[in-house]
């Protein structure tokens, strides 16, 4: 992509909506940015863990930094953000692995190119800042659904958080099981309970959430 053209795309994200056009063109054609593509399946070089990250093509998973065990913590698509935080941990191990899901492309600012930004545009800082508490709000909920109590418990909140669209592609029930500390059995008992009090929909990796606010009123207290 050009550069006008990836400053007309970031301009589409709300964390870029504000910023300065010309601003943007400045910190695009510094040293500090890059545009990676990989094909399905590459893992990105680890240097990346620790960059603001927007896909503008494809899909990123994201997984933990163990390499015992990958656990699949978030899936990003086109138009997304990641790297927020850990992008004022330069000096910290990689806090992830990142792995092209499929053929994509993802724009990588480094600390020294953001931090640019943000003492050059206010509106820029503004939307950071939100962006980051939004983020906070985000790992708080994601910390519920891990002490969130029984499985069917833990299984709706986590449900609840992923729906964009009411309906959530499992990719690994293995995975998602290690994610909410239980066995696959329990996983298991826990969709057909969901089920059978009408809350959802299950067809193999495909979760269809019936009615979110039910689901959230049963579970959430």
């Amino acid at each position: 992509m050009k550069t006008t053209d990836i400053v007309i795309f970031l301009k589409t994200i709300p964390l870029f909506a504000d910023a300065d056009p010309a601003l943007l063109k400045e910190m695009l054609e510094g040293p500090h940015t890059h545009v990676i593509s990989l094909s399905a399946q590459e893992s990105f070089d680890e240097r990346f863990s620790h960059a603001l990250g927007i896909v503008l093509k494809g899909q990123v998973q994201i997984r933990s930094a163990d390499a015992e065990k990958r656990l699949v913590l978030r899936t990003v698509g086109t138009g997304e953000v990641f790297g927020a935080a850990s992008l004022f941990l330069p000096q910290s191990p990689p806090p992830s692995h990142l792995v092209a899901l499929h053929d994509c492309t993802v724009l990588f600012c480094e600390h020294e190119a953001v931090r640019a930004l943000l003492g050059k545009d206010p509106r820029f800082l503004d939307a950071y800042l939100g962006f980051l508490a939004d983020r906070v709000q985000f790992l708080n909920r994601k910390i519920r659904c891990f002490t969130a109590g029984s499985a069917e418990r833990r299984l709706a909140l986590w449900l609840c958080e992923q729906a964009a669209n009411g309906t959530v592609t499992i990719h690994s029930f293995s995975t998602l099981a290690a994610l909410l500390d239980m066995g696959r059995a329990s996983l298991y008992r826990a969709l057909d309970k969901l089920e059978n009090d009408g809350l959802i929909l299950h067809n193999g990796r495909e979760i269809q959430i019936l009615c979110a606010d039910d689901l959230l009123q049963k579970y959430h207290s």
